[in-house]
């Protein structure tokens, strides 16, 4: 048998008061209560019912086959709940990997079954623990492999359907919702993120460096990003070119590299000198000479439209070129 560990971290939302804490022994262990609600016990019940059945004969000392089961099951959810003290509460949320695990004898054979079908040679636990990390769903790995602490893993599928536990410790939504009062935090996926972000901000500055002198190119991203690069000199361009390069890597990234960024940034060009216009709260790109020339439902639609070699099209694109350069004059 061999054993793969992931901690799991649930956090309050909300830090004790300075006050609490100072005088915590006066007011006892801090610690923030999370209880059940309904919406939670209906999704592990109904979403994870066979994982119930697999895994929760060992809490309640009762088989799965008990006429009273599906009650026992459901009084316990009903009524959980779990303190989190300050710093959090990890669970424990691994798997203990054993290719002859009688009690999923049948499951474990026919994966391996499969595995090998598509030429993967299981023939230690340890290449069973591999291909199961990889190939199976998390949610159907208790198939296969038995979780390292039982209660730890089933409270961590029910704070996933809980209104109250926030499950993207990254996400935005967090400040967001009032119901948020609690937050999984799994220490891999944090690390992960700080690398890659590490990645794509070294891979931005690259390509900022390689942007620079081309005056024409960072002109165009700048328009693309609603400036109207036109009244700005090399300094202040190059100054709001890098700070879009650092803030966001990721989206500057995707410009740069796009290979259409020069007809988007002709398009939002042409917007900003008044020669195109969206309609009010919609994406629809008109002439802005004439609304009843629809440029574009949509931005790649426009593109399209700039790209496309039909005479009508090609006049047109002309016709916005020749009245862009009198509106510089």
């Amino acid at each position: 048998m061999v054993s793969q560990n992931r901690i799991i971290n649930l956090v309050s939302k909300v830090n004790p008061e300075v006050f609490k804490l100072i005088n915590k022994d006066i007011f006892g262990n801090l610690e923030e209560p999370l209880g059940s609600v309904q919406g939670a016990v209906t999704r592990i019940l109904v979403n994870h019912e066979q994982m119930l059945k697999s895994l929760m004969p060992v809490i309640l000392s009762t088989s799965a086959e008990d006429p009273t089961w599906y009650k026992k099951v459901a009084n316990y959810w009903h009524s959980f709940s779990i303190k989190v003290p300050v710093g959090g509460r990890n669970l424990e949320i691994g798997f203990n990997f054993d290719r002859n695990d009688l009690a999923r004898k049948k499951s474990i054979d026919e994966l391996i079954s499969i595995a090998s079908k598509n030429k993967v040679t299981i023939d230690s636990d340890d290449a069973f623990m591999a291909y199961v990390l990889k190939e199976v769903p998390e949610f159907e790995k208790y198939k296969y492999a038995t979780p390292i602490n039982v209660v730890d893993y089933l409270i961590w599928i029910f704070c996933i359907g809980h209104r109250e536990v926030a499950k993207d410790s990254i996400s935005n939504a967090l400040d967001k919702s009032t119901k948020i009062r609690f937050v999984l935090i799994d220490p891999k996926e944090v690390e992960d993120n700080r690398r890659a972000q590490h990645t794509l901000s070294i891979e931005a500055t690259k390509k900022y460096l390689e942007i620079i002198s081309d005056r024409n190119k960072v002109k165009d991203i700048l328009y693309i990003r609603g400036e109207n690069a036109s009244k700005l000199d090399d300094l202040d361009a190059d100054a709001k070119l890098k700070a879009f390069a650092d803030h966001n890597p990721r989206e500057f990234l995707t410009i740069a590299n796009d290979k259409n960024s020069n007809t988007r940034a002709r398009i939002e060009r042409y917007c900003i000198a008044g020669i195109l216009k969206r309609l009010t709260n919609t994406s629809i790109i008109v002439d802005a000479n004439d609304t009843s020339v629809v440029v574009g439902n949509t931005l790649d639609e426009a593109i399209a439209f700039f790209s496309s070699e039909s005479t009508e099209r090609v006049a047109k694109v002309k016709e916005f070129k020749a009245r862009y350069s009198q509106s510089k004059n």
